[in-house]
């Protein structure tokens, strides 16, 4: 110990406390101490001054061993208490370690007392530290739980000064946050105070900004790491350090809060005495800061991933699922002014000639001026939407046929003017197809197909618009073939499966396949899922259908464990499979008809067919999940399902849609989408897949990120059952895969 041994000895006898003393000192304690007697002496040797050990006697005329051991635990501090006394039996020993002192020595026996009191200090120190720790872990989990339900930063920031400060002594804790152009840091409206004349400082705090490098929030800030000064005031004449003396203000300390290697705040902390750095002290406080990164970090990928799910990065405009929202809200609540709306369904002309010839950075780039060019003719209470590729929609609320008509002409007329794409002036035409509600539809999606069958219309006339006539909606003839062959084309066996292999990013492991169905035509040769599936939904078709994909591959995965292979199949479900009540009791059937384990199924849902019947959805899903079944939700960030929904979901994976995984090599943007997904499903306990994988640079940046599986051509594209063994044993082994 590099300072005295702080001793308290309770004894009337002054003989038998220098006795104590004596052994103390012959052990090589130098020793600070104070002899009391009477329980008011006690409570006052406690107040004057900090004590590292009580010795006491057991039994006085006016005092005892017990009674001073209450007396201490009412005084709430927790110091070793040894009883010394001349005679003591083993009984009341006993019952006074049972009472809490830490042990008892026989007063002719005082050899024992220097290891005991070193063993109690030890003890101490280790119920210190553990105290500490408890403390800090529930301050830590305080400030998460506050922080996460906060709305927005400032009350983030409020919530974590507030309880650092009162936890920590600090008086005066304010933040400080970079400025729209991050030049400087500007003082925040967040606040925390518990002491009074400290309003000057503040206000004058409030007008300040600091560049990088500049007084304690430029420091922490350009530096990224606590910045602790003992006296604000020394050496330093700026009017903040003369503020700051005139209302008592001598320590400060600042602490950058991350997230994701960016400074978002600084929390700045104050007291009026002089403290000394102290790096614990420091921990502690960078312990939460990180905790409040980590909970913003977590806000941002949620806000993003809300963003992506309604709006069109590209443009910023409003995206095909927002549209399908606005549409079922106003059609469900009635269009207003009157009961009608109007849909604008437009299509860029020889945009994909554009695209080709100037590159498709020159064709974002006028993508990106076609909505600003829309709003331009619109009124306000209008929509523009992005629908995907070149195609945009405008709602028109409260508009009839002829003032849709109308709108359509303005827009053609605005359209005329060029665009100026590089050093490049280009005339872009466009063809617009026009939907009335609730004429040519009553819901959304079918307002959709009326407008979008329109403007096939308007691409083929000389106005460059159409109005839907339901006349001219037909179905062709093939179409027509396909529908009524399909039932056929199950009995028959005319479909076949094919498998996509996914690996295990980090270990190389095959994890399972992915089934995808196609059609052996009799006369119209091989056709592509996107050519039938739909027809199955429309049809009723997409039960029996899904049903002979389930069971082709629980067969199929049954016959490869037969051979020694372990792979896991999945299979995708389609929005009328989450309306039947009966799938599960049909998976469970057709699993034990197999001889499959649940846990070697997956099935693989989309976001907007979670979305349409979210109470069934739930339902479903969970029983398929508590028969031991996987469960994915595939195409993610595609949709627009509820993150607060998502959470409740019994799901295992998602699985990030091709779109943004194919361009991360050339996309920041793609980038940013990808490691939030992740992020976000890492938090939320789920495992994360992606689609879409062509090369072995974004296998890279996949790794990177922390994902852990990955599908697409690079791996290997779809294949046939009986191609998949020759696969394993040449593409997969070459690159080290396995099984």
């Amino acid at each position: 110990m590099d300072r005295p041994l702080r001793i308290l000895i309770i004894e009337d006898s002054e003989e038998d406390a220098e006795l104590l003393l004596l052994a103390l000192r012959r052990a090589g304690y130098e020793l600070l101490y104070e002899r009391v007697e009477t329980p008011a002496a006690m409570d006052a040797a406690l107040a004057k001054q900090a004590w590292d050990v009580i010795v006491s006697d057991y039994t006085m005329p006016n005092f005892s061993g017990p009674a001073a051991l209450r007396q201490l635990k009412e005084s709430g501090r927790d110091l070793p208490f040894i009883i010394v006394s001349g005679s003591i039996g083993e009984e009341t020993a006993v019952e006074t370690m049972r009472l809490g002192a830490h042990d008892y020595i026989l007063k002719g026996n005082l050899t024992r007392l220097a290891p005991a009191i070193e063993r109690e200090l030890r003890e101490a120190q280790i119920r210190c530290r553990r105290k500490q720790a408890e403390e800090e872990t529930r301050l830590l989990q305080s400030i998460t739980l506050a922080v996460s339900e906060a709305k927005d930063l400032r009350s983030a920031l409020e919530v974590a000064l507030r309880k650092v400060g009162e936890a920590s002594g600090w008086i005066l804790g304010q933040a400080w946050v970079p400025r729209s152009d991050v030049a400087l840091l500007q003082c925040s409206p967040a606040v925390f105070s518990s002491a009074p004349g400290l309003e000057s400082f503040r206000k004058w705090s409030e007008g300040l900004s600091f560049p990088p490098g500049v007084e304690i929030p430029g420091l922490a800030w350009s530096g990224k790491k606590p910045v602790w000064l003992r006296d604000i005031t020394a050496g330093s004449d700026s009017p903040r350090a003369q503020i700051a003396r005139e209302v008592g203000l001598r320590t400060g300390v600042g602490i950058p809060v991350l997230a994701a290697d960016e400074v978002v705040a600084v929390m700045e902390f104050f007291a009026r005495e002089p403290r000394k750095e102290d790096e614990r002290l420091i921990e502690i406080i960078s312990s939460a800061a990180i905790q409040l990164g980590s909970v913003i970090q977590r806000k941002r990928s949620e806000e993003k991933l809300k963003y992506m799910a309604y709006y069109d990065l590209l443009t910023d405009l409003p995206n095909r699922a927002h549209l399908r929202d606005l549409l079922r809200e106003t059609t469900t609540a009635g269009a207003p002014e009157g009961g009608r709306l109007s849909l604008l369904c437009l299509d860029l002309n020889h945009f994909r000639e554009v695209n080709d010839a100037l590159g498709r950075n020159l064709g974002d780039s006028l993508l990106q001026q076609i909505g600003p060019r829309l709003k331009s003719v619109l009124g306000g209470a209008d929509t523009v939407a992005r629908l995907g590729a070149d195609e945009f929609a405008v709602v028109l609320p409260g508009i009839n046929q002829e003032d849709a008509i109308s709108v359509a002409c303005k827009i053609l007329k605005a359209m005329e003017a060029h665009f100026v794409v590089g050093a490049l002036a280009l005339e872009i035409g466009v063809s617009i197809g026009i939907a009335l509600y609730p004429d040519h539809g009553e819901e959304a999606d079918t307002l959709m197909q009326a407008a979008d069958a329109a403007m096939y219309v308007a691409k083929q006339s000389d106005n460059g618009y159409a109005v839907y006539v339901p006349e001219r909606d037909q179905p062709n003839p093939r179409r027509l073939a396909l529908i009524g062959e399909l039932r056929r084309a199950i009995e028959d066996n005319q479909l076949f499966p094919h498998y996509q292999p996914k690996i295990n990013i980090k270990t190389g492991r095959i994890i399972g396949v992915e089934t995808l169905i196609r059609w052996q035509h009799p006369h119209f040769g091989l056709i592509p899922p996107d050519q039938f599936i739909m027809m199955a939904e429309q049809t009723g078709l997409i039960k029996p259908l899904t049903y002979w994909v389930l069971n082709a591959a629980l067969c199929q995965c049954e016959q490869w464990r037969r051979q020694g292979l372990t792979i896991p199949v999945a299979v995708n479900l389609s929005a009328r499979n989450l309306q039947d009540s009966q799938l599960p009791e049909r998976v469970s059937e057709l699993l034990q008809k197999s001889g499959v384990e649940p846990d070697q199924l997956a099935l693989e849902i989309t976001e907007s067919i979670i979305m349409a019947d979210p109470q069934r959805a739930m339902e479903i899903l969970t029983d398929l999940s508590e028969m031991g079944i996987r469960l994915s939700i595939d195409d993610f960030g595609t949709g627009y399902s509820s993150l607060g929904y998502l959470k409740k979901l019994p799901v295992d994976e998602v699985k990030i849609d091709k779109s943004f995984v194919r361009e991360m090599a050339s996309n920041q943007d793609d980038i940013v989408i990808v490691r939030s997904t992740i992020d976000l499903a890492h938090n939320l306990g789920l495992e994360v897949v992606a689609e879409g994988v062509e090369n072995q640079e974004t296998l890279s940046r996949l790794a990177a990120l922390g994902c852990d599986a990955a599908q697409g051509y690079f791996i290997s594209r779809p294949v046939a059952a009986a191609n998949l063994p020759r696969w394993l044993n040449e593409t997969a082994c070459l690159k080290g895969w396995r099984v």
